[in-house]
């Protein structure tokens, strides 16, 4: 029997990414958004559902769980073993390398910590993700968005990438090539963009005399919110590898996902100067931002398609259109 290297790797990777789930998930310490979701699972009841408003999803997950009479450390153990599943359907994007390395990344404590911490966030991401690489039957992908909104709200924000036309739009403009130099002066000019937009929200609200807005932008000049870290500078580096190899290969082999990449890896730069916003607003750009790298790394293998004239001068061919 003829088993491929990825496979070979998945096999191996399973039982080593399970026994890290379940030393993660039966640990017997949570802190943070992990403890705060144990209090809310273990009194958990029918009328708490709509604690998290519109984010009903986690919360439902949560009632199954609890009125099965399982444990909040199995909820755990069972959020992070759907990821697994993932690593099946991925494969066809990654080489044998990056692949092995993904695995790698994935049993980390960076990946699995972060899962347990951001619940709603990663479930949401999960179901998103799902829409990329599974079969295209419109229902589906239909209920797998809906259930990523339902998660996680910030996951609207990455509905228009979704569609096709919004990338042929971007790419028939060029408005990637825009997007991309005033990045570029943002990073190296260390421009505080965070602080440019709150200072105009600040003068539209005053002008206004909303005393609501007030209330909420007052937050914005508190000694909390100043005390705020900005990304630090090994992410902030990846994140514009990340950045500006996407931007190249939009140029010869565009695809929705790249595009997210080239867009969510804007934001975190964009938003570098406050790491909770962009975390948040960029949060494929920020967490997941290793996978992202080993993925534009597998792509560059597509670069096949430049062939190299005689006298070295590089020759291009059409670009391809599935924009997938």
């Amino acid at each position: 029997m003829n088993i491929d290297k990825k496979t070979i790797v998945l096999y191996f990777f399973i039982p080593v990414y399970s026994f890290f789930s379940l030393k993660v998930a039966y640990s017997s310490v949570f802190i943070g958004d992990t403890e705060v979701y144990k209090a809310f699972f273990d009194n958990i009841s029918f009328k708490s559902l709509s604690d998290y408003g519109l984010e009903i999803v986690v919360p439902v997950i949560m009632y199954f769980f609890r009125s099965m009479d399982f444990s909040f450390s199995f909820f755990l153990l069972s959020t992070l073993l759907y990821w697994v599943v993932i690593l099946f359907f991925v494969k066809k994007f990654f080489n044998i390398y990056c692949y092995f390395l993904l695995s790698v990344f994935l049993c980390s404590p960076i990946f699995m910590e972060n899962v347990v911490y951001l619940i709603r966030q990663y479930y949401s991401f999960l179901f998103l993700l799902a829409v990329f690489i599974l079969p295209k039957y419109f229902v589906l992908r239909s209920v797998l968005i809906v259930f990523s909104v339902l998660a996680h709200v910030t996951s609207v924000l990455y509905l228009p990438f979704l569609s096709k036309a919004v990338l042929r739009f971007v790419l028939k403009t060029r408005f990637q090539v825009v997007i991309f130099f005033v990045i570029i002066i943002v990073f190296f000019c260390n421009i505080d963009i965070v602080r440019l937009i709150i200072e105009i929200s600040s003068y539209i609200v005053d002008v206004a005399n909303i005393d609501t807005l007030k209330a909420k932008m007052s937050f914005y000049h508190s000694e909390e919110y100043l005390t705020v870290g900005k990304v630090s500078t090994v992410m902030l580096s990846l994140v514009f590898i990340n950045f500006m190899l996407s931007f190249f290969l939009l140029e010869f082999q565009p695809s929705r996902v790249i595009f997210l990449v080239f867009i969510q890896s804007s934001i975190v730069i964009s938003l570098s100067e406050n790491i909770v916003l962009a975390n948040r607003l960029g949060f494929l750009g920020y967490y997941f931002s290793i996978p992202a790298f080993l993925f534009l790394l597998s792509k560059t293998r597509t670069l096949s398609n430049a062939t190299f004239s005689k006298s070295g001068v590089i020759i291009v061919r059409k670009r391809k259109k599935s924009y997938d």
